[in-house]
């Protein structure tokens, strides 16, 4: 779902933090980046500034 403002969709960036000395600091931060690839590959994220498609 898009969330628009203004007739513009609004942006949110990833940000993650957690304690470099956890002991899953390895999984996490390949969990964070594995994510923010598979967001680009969901169309409204890809394409934010692109016109809505209705239908």
């Amino acid at each position: 779902m898009r969330v628009m403002r203004d007739g513009r969709q609004v942006r949110m960036s990833l940000y993650a933090g957690w304690d470099p000395t956890h002991y899953a600091a390895g999984l996490i931060e390949r969990w964070v980046a594995e994510y923010g690839e598979w967001l680009q590959t969901v169309d409204d994220v890809a394409n934010v500034d692109a016109p809505a498609v209705r239908g």
